[in-house]
């Protein structure tokens, strides 16, 4: 399909049109003849203007053959969750990516293509014509033309007396603003009415939290803090914001006012927020307000509600149900300090106490474990289920170190999700001054230790093919030699295993070659 000449008009979704050639080209890959069209919808600036029409796998193409009665092939299908080529001859069977390799590798050969890397971004259009924004520090002189504004007279500021309305060019009609002097020449001159779009000036706070109090952009200070470790944002953040960002972040590389190409090491997108399965919106009436929960339940509450939900990664489904299940939780922490004796310091001797009580204590350290390995890898929703599971343990304990010592852990383990209820019962109990002051817990190996058997899942490539039980002190080899040694598992050892993958005390996966 080859691209006609055409208004801006949005070709990407005119009704499209088209005119057979009466031309044929040949497929080099299966020589089969394929008839040349003129459409009216191809984009001229994605990739060449002249493309291959797809209509099994495009939704524009499918309407124009479908209207000019054009073959439709479909070759790619999936198979057990994968994409994998058909109706492809040696293809079939590839993966799309394994599939484009394959090809160009085929057409290289035969001097008819070879591989090129396209890049699709654009210059950057960074100025708004509004009024709110952060001025664009230029200045026209009839004299000396565009002129940057001198670097004493930064930062330029927007006026504050102004009547803003709607359409109005108000920044030309204040003429404080608008007319000034030359920075070059000092002859008369006026500024630019247009400001910066509003991602030029936020897209480098990581720099600003950071020197605010040198009143400059950067230091070589900054050096030392950065990359940022963990950015956080919603969906439209991950797309437009980070790419703003990394442009900032290699524009002050380039000009050697930071060491770093990247700015930030790791990305967590948070899913959205829905009620009766939809997006929240005034507009649906589904919106649910904060601050009337908050009121009710208090801030904890719904706190501990959204991190346990859902993992932070997924969209969360409002449940008041769920809101009300947090709440009564929290009570029954809160209460447990009144119908219980602590102290302040405790200390565990495991060799005093009665089997139940070190199964207590075993317990509420196996899970603790699995609490660390889980706020690494931000399952905060497995960290909240992890705290009601050794609160859970902990009402069953009768030893009062024992107790106490359970009671420290969880509090400190619901202190970053529900700071208020914690801050509170760690004070009234006379552990330390401020529980935000305190180490977060660490399971103890010793204890961990004590635990006779281990149940291990057992995967090749990851599939479960069954468990195996080890003592906590089994090391990767030890897995792998039970494993082999093992009837019902050996079975699936083919050859030197090229990876094995051992998460402590839960799984072993051995990826096979």
């Amino acid at each position: 399909c080859q691209q006609q000449t055409t208004q801006e008009a949005d070709i990407a979704t005119v009704d499209k049109q088209g005119l057979a050639t009466g031309i044929y080209v040949k497929n080099p890959l299966t020589n089969t003849e394929i008839p040349v069209w003129v459409a009216n919808y191809v984009l001229m600036d994605y990739g060449s203007g002249a493309v291959m029409c797809v209509p099994a796998h495009d939704e524009r193409d499918r309407e124009f053959a479908e209207k000019y009665q054009l073959p439709i092939t479909q070759v790619i299908t999936q198979i057990d969750e994968q994409e994998q080529l058909i109706n492809s001859e040696e293809m079939n069977g590839l993966s799309p990516e394994a599939a484009r390799k394959a090809i160009t590798e085929k057409l290289e050969k035969q001097g008819l293509a070879e591989f090129t890397t396209t890049y699709r971004l654009r210059d950057w259009g960074i100025s708004r014509q509004r009024y709110w924004g952060v001025p664009i520090p230029m200045v026209y002189c009839d004299k000396c033309g565009i002129v940057p504004e001198k670097e004493s007279s930064l930062p330029v500021t927007l006026p504050e007396d102004i009547a803003y309305e709607y359409g109005k060019p108000l920044l030309k009609e204040h003429n404080d603003f608008y007319h000034t002097k030359c920075p070059v020449c000092g002859g008369p001159a006026h500024r630019e009415t247009d400001t910066f779009d509003t991602f030029f000036d936020s897209s480098w706070y990581y720099h600003y939290f950071i020197s605010s109090s040198d009143q400059t952009m950067t230091t070589k200070a900054n050096d030392k803090w950065l990359p940022v470790d963990h950015y956080i944002g919603g969906i439209e953040h991950a797309i437009l914001h980070l790419l703003y960002a990394r442009f900032i972040q290699k524009v002050l590389k380039d000009l050697n006012l930071s060491q770093h190409e990247e700015p930030f090491k790791a990305l967590l997108s948070q899913g959205m927020v829905l009620k009766d399965g939809a997006k929240m919106s005034k507009s649906k009436g589904n919106v649910v307000q904060p601050l009337q929960l908050i009121e009710k339940y208090g801030a904890d509450t719904v706190r501990l509600f959204m991190l346990f939900a859902s993992p932070p990664e997924q969209s969360l489904e409002w449940s008041d149900g769920g809101v009300d299940g947090a709440h009564r939780f929290l009570k029954k922490v809160w209460s447990f300090k009144q119908q219980h004796d602590f102290v302040a310091n405790p200390h565990v001797d495991w060799t005093k106490l009665n089997s139940h009580d070190q199964n207590v204590l075993l317990t509420i350290h196996t899970i603790l474990a699995q609490v660390i390995r889980d706020i690494e890898k931000n399952q905060f929703n497995t960290v909240v289920s992890a705290a009601m599971k050794i609160f859970k343990a902990l009402a069953t304990a009768q030893d009062q170190q024992v107790l106490s010592h359970g009671y420290q852990i969880l509090l400190q383990i619901l202190a970053p999700i529900t700071p208020h209820i914690s801050f509170v019962l760690w004070q009234d109990l006379g552990f330390s001054s401020n529980i935000f002051d305190s180490s977060f817990p660490q399971p103890s190996q010793e204890i961990l230790q004590k635990q006779q058997q281990i149940n291990y899942v057992v995967q090749f490539n990851g599939k479960t093919k069954g468990q195996l039980s080890f003592k906590p002190s089994a090391t990767s080899d030890d897995l792998l030699a039970a494993i082999a040694q093992d009837n019902k598992l050996n079975k699936w050892l083919n050859g030197t295993p090229k990876k094995t993958i051992v998460v402590p005390n839960k799984l072993v996966n051995i990826v096979l070659g």
